[in-house]
């Protein structure tokens, strides 16, 4: 099994997830289980369907995902009622972001 596409989410965090594991047999079913356990992770922009290659060992599941940009900085302008940390507080980013 091989997922494409991680670039900052945890690959063990994905494996986690997923029901599809080495020497059992796939399925349909299994495979759409897995797209919506990625999807529901909340970490992906898209999750594309499951590719099945072919290999001497068996077949060979290649999940792929495009992960949601990384978000660097955030900036706050305007705002005249809540403290820049109050509000980074309150959008649970901790008062150190």
């Amino acid at each position: 099994m091989e997922i494409r596409g991680l670039r900052n989410v945890s690959e063990q965090l994905v494996r986690g997830v997923l029901r599809t594991q080495r020497g059992q047999l796939v399925t349909r079913a299994r495979l759409a289980e897995d797209v919506t356990a990625l999807e529901q992770l909340g970490f992906f922009e898209e999750v594309l369907p499951p590719l099945v290659e072919p290999t001497p060992e068996g077949p060979r599941v290649v999940f792929r995902v495009r992960e949601y940009p990384r978000i660097l900085a955030m900036e706050f302008a305007g705002n005249t009622v809540l403290s820049g940390e109050a509000v980074r507080i309150h959008l649970a980013l901790g008062p150190a972001f």
